[in-house]
């Protein structure tokens, strides 16, 4: 499938906020040669990476209710609390984007694994041999925390509420 660039204008049919040479710029400037491979697995890495982007808990509103994607967004601020613009996708949701994609590209469907039962588990134990037990609040999920970090301030905290300024 053709990656189709959100920039922050609404863009029909958008489907991602990067394209694969953006991600790839990205990954080579930070020495990541895992990320090179082919066209033909990086694509569906970036459209994963981006079903897990468009399904995090964004605060604001976004700008055109027949935006396919997320962004832009109304009522946003960054870490620091500057707004950010209406017409903006933020360079740092490109840059969790990029994060998001590698993990994807490394073991594919990393971000949104099915919940199973065994995310209740308490303990496991086998007689004389192997006993485990997970601490107090231990998460249930791996937490990607580069991409979440990135994210501060334009995510509700897990378990948190939505901030809308307005």
């Amino acid at each position: 499938m053709t990656l189709i660039i959100e920039d922050g204008s609404v863009v029909t049919g958008a489907n991602s906020y990067a394209s694969l040479a953006t991600v790839t710029a990205y990954h080579v400037a930070r020495g990541n040669s895992a990320w090179l491979g082919s066209d033909e697995d990086a694509e569906p890495a970036i459209l994963r990476a981006m079903n897990y982007m468009e399904a995090l808990p964004w605060n604001g509103v976004k700008t055109a209710r027949d935006n396919p994607l997320s962004w832009p967004r109304y009522g946003m601020y960054d870490r620091e609390g500057y707004a950010i613009d209406t017409d903006d996708v933020p360079q740092v949701v490109v840059n969790a984007l990029c994060e998001a994609a590698y993990r994807e590209l490394q073991t594919a469907g990393i971000l949104q694994p099915d919940d199973t039962r065994d995310g209740m588990l308490t303990s496991i134990s086998v007689a004389g041999a192997v006993s485990l037990a997970w601490a107090a609040g231990a998460p249930r999920r791996t937490n990607f925390r580069i991409i979440t970090e990135m994210l501060k301030g334009l995510i509700a905290p897990e378990g948190g509420i939505q901030l809308v300024r307005g």
